[in-house]
């Protein structure tokens, strides 16, 4: 592990056998992930990996991409994302996630891009998102979510909100669009 002391990119996508045999054993040795401390993207889409978000992503401190869609993450590891202070890219769509703990995210103060999309996320989005001040696109359509999210609107003049268009979620919320 030593030999990728340097590596800034790390692209598995498509690529099942390779990431859930070798990727996701090394991500959860949080010794290992001292070795991996310039990594900038990590890319497991489209892996279909089952379970939880191996923990030691959460100490990829350089990391600024992270995509995890397409896969089968059931929940998030015990541990926050709190450790990704530059993470600007996050996308955790189309996977199985499940519960109402969202604020968790607010940590991640850099966020530009934010993809929840096509979960079984159920609750509200919290007030503590305030924190995501950069953050100009946000995916959370298909999922079971309530509640007012107006407040998000204040973050930028220029943020994206994608929502599901049944229900009253996102009602009164002047930059979220309607995605069916």
């Amino acid at each position: 592990l030593k030999a990728l002391s340097d590596l800034a990119s790390l692209t598995l996508t498509r690529h099942t056998q390779v990431s859930g045999k070798v990727v996701l054993p090394l991500l959860a040795n949080v010794e290992n992930v001292e070795y991996l401390t310039t990594l900038k993207i990590l890319d497991l889409s489209h892996n279909q990996i089952q379970g939880t978000i191996p923990r030691g992503i959460s100490d990829l401190t350089a990391l600024e991409r992270l995509d995890l869609v397409e896969n089968k993450f059931e929940k998030e590891s015990n541990r926050d994302f709190s450790g990704l202070k530059h993470l600007k890219f996050l996308d955790l769509g189309r996977n199985a996630l499940k519960g109402s703990r969202l604020d968790f995210f607010s940590s991640l103060t850099s966020l530009e891009i934010l993809r929840l999309n096509n979960n079984s996320i159920s609750g509200t989005v919290p007030r503590s998102w305030r924190e995501m001040v950069h953050l100009s696109e946000l995916h959370l359509f298909d999922n079971d979510l309530w509640g007012s999210i107006g407040f998000l609107c204040q973050l930028s003049p220029q943020i994206m909100v994608k929502i599901s268009c049944e229900g009253d979620f996102g009602e009164g919320c002047s930059c979220c669009n309607c995605v069916k």
